[in-house]
């Protein structure tokens, strides 16, 4: 029997505090990345065109990294975990001497998408070809820009997301071009001859981290989303996976009591977080059910101790 994430008392502990947390201030519309020890994060401004770093501990931001000349479309900058790699589809001007970080410009053009594995030893590019009816391309490399493998995005769907199950295997979060904003599948891809196989189906978010730790939240039932108007499936199911198939968390919620979940894998893969949006209006009086708290309803989390089921 898996162990529901509502229930578990080490959930319920971390989430009532103890845990101690920095307040870091970046730019609305950054890029931000965590390096893997936790102590720093680099963001990417755009509309300064620079790349900074901030001491996490502090909050305070210690050096500017790079800048680059802005263009039409917003860049694709991405550092491998342990910040000494960035891959980037325009070129960088590292500020001084000091910056240690090993610039690789990417070749490609329309790039969507940069990954890279948890050990910083390779990463993957998701471009995009000209033509509605062409797939997306995926390349990958190892640390030094030299290509690794190579396959397409699975025809008739569109790129959501990506990350490394494993030094052999990716897992692709994908949406169908028929339904843009619709629930997702997820695959699972062998880098070698590259052959991917559907894993989950009607997936609303994804996240992993860890050694291919694979965070999901999936309708069950019929959901709806044009891209402003998302009607909420009857139930929710949030899961939790090691690997592809052996579920080790598993939580399913009525839509009427809490929707609009997402769960974040950290990523040493040992925690996750999970937040929804909680319905108080039903909780209201019906003289108060016009106001913004009852119509809005609140925001709830929840933080998830899974260092004790992946062993």
């Amino acid at each position: 029997m898996t162990k529901p994430l509502w229930a578990s008392t080490r959930c319920s502990k971390l989430s009532a505090g103890g845990a101690k947390s920095s307040t870091l201030f970046v730019p609305r519309s950054a890029q931000v990345q965590c390096s893997d020890d936790g102590q720093r994060l680099v963001f990417v401004d755009d509309d300064a065109g620079s790349v900074s770093e901030v001491d996490v501990p502090s909050g305070a931001v210690t050096r500017t990294l790079a800048t680059y000349e802005k263009q039409l479309f917003h860049p694709k900058i991405s550092f491998s975990p342990d910040l000494k790699n960035v891959a980037s589809d325009r070129p960088l001007t590292l500020v001084s001497g000091a910056v240690n970080s090993k610039t690789i410009q990417l070749k490609e053009r329309n790039v969507r998408h940069v990954q890279w594995s948890r050990d910083s030893s390779e990463f993957f590019v998701i471009s995009g070809r000209t033509g509605k009816t062409r797939p997306d391309i995926l390349e990958m490399f190892n640390a030094h820009n030299q290509k690794i493998g190579s396959g397409n995005v699975p025809a008739q769907f569109l790129f959501r997301d990506g990350w490394f199950a494993n030094s052999q295997a990716l897992y692709l979060y994908l949406g169908s071009i028929d339904d843009e904003f619709g629930s997702g599948v997820i695959l699972r891809c062998n880098i070698e001859n590259w052959k991917c196989d559907q894993i989950a189906r009607n997936v609303l978010g994804a996240s992993v981290g860890g050694d291919g730790v694979l965070g999901m939240v999936r309708a069950v039932g019929k959901y709806s989303n044009d891209g402003e108007w998302i009607t909420y499936p009857p139930r929710s199911v949030v899961e939790i996976r090691k690997g592809a198939s052996q579920v080790v968390a598993r939580q399913t919620f009525k839509s009427t009591e809490r929707n609009a979940f997402h769960l974040a894998v950290a990523p040493s893969g040992t925690k996750a977080i999970l937040t929804w949006h909680e319905n108080t209006a039903r909780r209201c009086p019906p003289e108060e059910r016009q106001s913004e708290l009852c119509r809005i309803g609140i925001k709830g989390g929840i933080m998830i101790d899974l260092s004790g089921e992946l062993k």
